[in-house]
């Protein structure tokens, strides 16, 4: 029983240094926070040291109804109803991990001349993101949505609350997960964070936003998956004709489910009269309208509900048989 626990905690010690880019914290954030850190009062700080102060804030984090953090480090004994369910003293003392806190910093580039809310995050999302690019492969079909990264200050840069949202108050990211669920665990292996009015004028426009906002933001998030014959699916919010053509040019399948906005639909989509179409037929009743755009087949796939009619843009077919190849 030890072994399998020892096991267990190395094996969930690998997968973390598998899935996030250690790189950066060995060249950029450990030396940064050392730079920080008074050598007088507190000693250098390790990888493996970094990596006790990143268990304790997961720690930390799994557990609501502690606003105090210095009560996880108590010498009363532990209460079955207020308090910390346990205390992390045997692993780092409370002064440790406030130096460790105080000096944490997750980048090296310079400031820039001009106001930049977001220059200290940048470095690691980037990193993040490379990382992933170059030691991951998704499987068949990916999912592109919105997350919320969960932040209770609202005077953080770019806070906002979306009620939508299991955790509504943070920093919302635009983030891409793999959906195959036969081989693993969902993956996210993009994110790309919202800035909107907050992100300065001197850095330009970001990439392919000549197309548009929501059709470059389609094409940078399914950037991992160019030229691979996979499909990204998509919620009304992508439901943009013009971004599942785009993603077509690269290699990519988009499909994303179709809604009205106010009282138009999406180019390319003849909502009112497939509404029409579809008042008689009965529930469960399904139909493809095909168009052709520039030479490419565009997709709206339809099934009758009880209320209403299920749309789909794509530009892939659906499985209509099994066939036996062999």
């Amino acid at each position: 029983v030890v072994m399998n626990l020892i096991s267990h905690k190395c094996m969930t010690h690998l997968f973390f240094q598998l899935w996030f880019p250690v790189i950066i914290l060995k060249d950029v954030v450990i030396p940064e926070m050392n730079a920080n850190l008074d050598s007088t009062k507190s000693q250098q700080l390790t990888m493996s040291g970094f990596f006790v102060f990143l268990g304790c804030i997961f720690f930390m984090a799994c557990f609501k109804g502690v606003s105090d953090r210095r009560k996880w480090w108590s010498s009363l004994p532990i209460h079955s109803f207020k308090g910390p369910p346990f205390c992390l003293n045997e692993y780092m003392p409370y002064l440790r991990f406030e130096d460790i806190m105080q000096a944490l910093c997750l980048t090296n580039h310079p400031y820039p001349p001009y106001a930049d809310c977001f220059h200290d995050a940048r470095q690691i999302i980037d990193e993040f993101n490379e990382h992933y690019m170059t030691n991951y492969i998704p499987g068949w079909i990916s999912c592109i949505d919105e997350s919320m990264s969960v932040w209770l200050n609202k005077f953080c840069p770019r806070w906002m609350c979306v009620p939508r949202k299991p955790h509504p108050f943070g920093n919302e990211y635009h983030t891409i997960c793999n959906g195959d669920l036969k081989i693993g665990t969902p993956i996210m292996f993009r994110v790309e964070l919202v800035e909107g009015k907050d992100r300065p004028p001197q850095l330009g426009r970001k990439e392919f936003e000549e197309h548009g906002k929501t059709v470059g933001l389609m094409l940078r998030m399914s950037k991992n998956l160019w030229n691979t014959g996979k499909v990204v699916t998509m919620d009304s919010g992508l439901s943009v004709s013009k971004g599942i053509l785009a993603m077509r040019e690269k290699g990519v399948f988009g499909q994303a489910l179709v809604k009205p906005r106010g009282r138009r639909w999406p180019v390319l989509v003849p909502g009112k009269y497939i509404d029409e179409y579809y008042q008689d037929k009965p529930i469960g009743y399904c139909k493809t309208l095909e168009q052709v755009v520039d030479g490419v087949k565009f997709f709206i796939h339809c099934q009758k509900e009880e209320t209403f009619v299920t749309k789909i843009m794509s530009c892939h077919g659906v499985l209509t048989r099994v066939e036996d190849l062999s």
